[in-house]
């Protein structure tokens, strides 16, 4: 009879020491269906104790769905970002999620040449067509531009590696990567954007043809400024002079000049200070 209580509280002390020993294994067993990635870690961290940091916003922002059955923290991990940009590295005891470098080596091989290519260019807050968008491919000399209704087509494009860019006066320019498109028609939204420029000053001077003196009855023409006016100037100085206002001629045959009713003989005519 005495047996019977000792081996009771015997297996009552031995239980929780066995549970928590299952559960330190370090094994991970869970299912989630259409969560968050944030959803899934914050559940698992509290379930399993599995250290990891990670950009909460990001995270929050992922939804997808794993199945895993008793394998390590790499492994769940590593099916849980395997459709994302993310990638993650163990910093001593603790996983830390990033994310995922690209480089060039790492760049996909193309798996499409030379198809047709189509879309429409729109506003992205009015949904009207764009017309006369600016329309090509990085690092490559293809350009067009959109139609009237805001329609554009390749016939050929080089491969489903490239970047789509459209650009548009008052808009955000916009780049599509090819290989994200799931079809050959892509519509290109657009976002508003205000650019201000710099104020700029024109400053100009105002040739001066002609010059009054301080002694009266004296001015000085600049024949290079008088030849300049097509309606007004003339190659002979004094077919010039002529024109000007009080002064006249006898006739049109020699240079002779009558100034404010004066005669031809009581002018005195200086060429850069020189009778």
């Amino acid at each position: 009879m005495r047996v019977l209580p000792v081996l009771f509280w015997f297996f009552l002390f031995l239980s929780p020491a066995l549970s928590e020993a299952q559960s330190s294994d370090g094994l991970i067993t869970c299912a989630f269906e259409n969560k968050s990635i944030k959803q899934i870690l914050k559940k698992t961290k509290k379930d399993f104790g599995l250290r990891v940091a990670y950009d909460s916003k990001a995270m929050g922002l992922i939804v997808t769905s794993v199945s895993v059955n008793g394998v390590s923290p790499e492994s769940f991990l590593s099916a849980l970002l395997k459709d994302s940009r993310y990638e993650f590295d163990k910093v001593r005891e603790t996983y830390v999620i990033r994310k995922r470098a690209v480089s060039a080596s790492a760049e996909k091989e193309p798996t499409r040449y030379n198809f047709p290519l189509s879309g429409l260019v729109r506003d992205q807050e009015t949904g009207e067509a764009l017309p006369y968008a600016n329309i090509g491919f990085v690092g490559t000399a293809l350009h067009s531009t959109s139609t009237f209704d805001g329609q554009f087509s390749f016939l050929r494009t080089p491969s489903d590696t490239l970047t789509l860019a459209v650009t548009y006066l008052g808009y955000s320019p916009v780049k599509i990567p090819l290989a994200q498109l799931k079809s050959d028609y892509v519509e290109v939204l657009m976002e508003r954007t205000n650019t201000y420029l710099p104020a700029i000053d024109i400053v100009a001077e105002m040739p001066r043809m002609v010059r009054t003196l301080d002694d009266p009855g004296h001015m000085e023409l600049d024949p290079i400024n008088l030849k300049s006016i097509s309606n007004y100037g003339h190659a002979d100085i004094f077919k010039t002079i002529q024109f000007s206002p009080g002064i006249s001629s006898n006739d049109g045959t020699n240079a002779d000049l009558n100034i404010r009713g004066g005669g031809e003989d009581e002018n005195l005519i200086l060429w850069d200070g020189f009778p």
